[in-house]
């Protein structure tokens, strides 16, 4: 169903490949594209579908051996808490600045990124409007809906990059070896504030803003990127409990919540120590993860699994009502 094809110049170097897709009898087609490591023959290639454009990916097994968690927790285990604290980095989660580092540095997207995000979103919102003015099911209403698809499909895209390129940047970095994170339940955190009927909810707009703000910071995907690239570089991951990380001091321990003046000021009341907010809360989550690392070690979460139990059901095993 598919097949690799080398393309050299006049002097036999490679330039480029072609990806044949389909058989002889039923081509595809074929896609042009640059490999820039080697690569061998995937097992299988998936084909998707996103707003209109298609996409094309595959994998294959590199063979190198990737360490397990315990392997890793282990090592770190051998490191005294200086140490281990030198090599941690804390990563604090926000919704104003989507990642904040516990040695200063702060990931965001870049200025031209958000024009274009405000920019996408406008279009979005016009395109709805044509859409529901037109014919459903018409070639024109077709045509809005895809143009929709298309806005929304580059906020994601955008998303994806930065969420990659941040948990690139973080692993490639040699200096550390332990990366601790707040454990935050997304989901339940974005959810809907309307209520019912009977229990209207409050500030439903507001709620719904943050919502919005929340999900396009994308803290599950940074999450989820940085521990599958932290095992293939041998380094670990792992996710502390997130309360008051916000209102106590890094520095001596303090916890109160005029502790926070702003949202980016953060002034201890009682060493009167001073720095940026989500800087000193990635410093607490620092010293929670080594403490967790050289104490309990890594805390798994425990699956619950349904059971389902058999009973028979008739007439012998029916007993009348009241009965014991």
């Amino acid at each position: 169903m598919f097949s690799f094809e080398p393309i050299k110049d006049e002097t036999g170097k490679v330039t480029h490949h072609l990806l044949h897709l389909g058989t002889k009898k039923h081509p595809l087609g074929c896609l042009a594209f640059t490999a820039h490591r080697d690569y061998a023959l995937p097992a299988s290639i998936h084909l998707s579908i996103h707003a209109g454009h298609r996409h094309v990916s595959f994998n294959y097994d590199d063979g190198i051996a990737e360490p397990s968690v315990e392997e890793i927790t282990q090592w770190l285990r051998s490191f005294s808490t200086s140490e281990l604290s030198s090599v941690t980095l804390g990563l604090d989660r926000g919704v104003q600045i989507p990642l904040a580092a516990s040695n200063g540095q702060q990931f965001d997207f870049r200025a031209i990124e958000k024009k274009r995000l405000v920019q996408q979103e406008k279009r979005k919102k016009r395109w709805q409007r044509r859409q529901a003015r037109r014919v459903k099911g018409s070639g024109r209403w077709k045509k809005a809906k895809q143009r929709v698809a298309q806005c929304q499909q580059y906020a994601t895209d955008l998303r994806r990059d930065f969420c990659h390129q941040t948990s690139h940047a973080l692993v490639a970095d040699p200096a550390y070896k332990l990366y601790v994170l707040e454990a935050l339940k997304v989901k339940n955190m974005a959810t809907s504030a309307k209520g019912d009927t009977e229990k209207p909810g409050k500030n439903v707009q507001q709620k719904a803003g943050l919502n919005r703000a929340i999900l396009a910071s994308g803290w599950g995907q940074i999450k989820a990127y940085t521990q599958y690239k932290a095992l293939r570089a041998g380094k670990l991951c792992i996710e502390v409990p997130a309360h008051y990380s916000s209102q106590e001091c890094s520095h001596c321990g303090f916890t109160h919540p005029d502790n926070r003046r702003s949202q980016a000021a953060f002034v201890c009341q009682s060493c009167h120590c001073t720095d940026n907010a989500d800087t000193n809360a990635a410093k607490v989550l620092v010293k929670r993860g080594v403490a967790l690392i050289l104490g309990e070690g890594v805390a798994k979460k425990k699956v619950k699994r349904a059971r389902v139990r058999k009973q028979k059901v008739g007439a012998e095993c029916s007993k009348p009502a009241g009965a014991t």
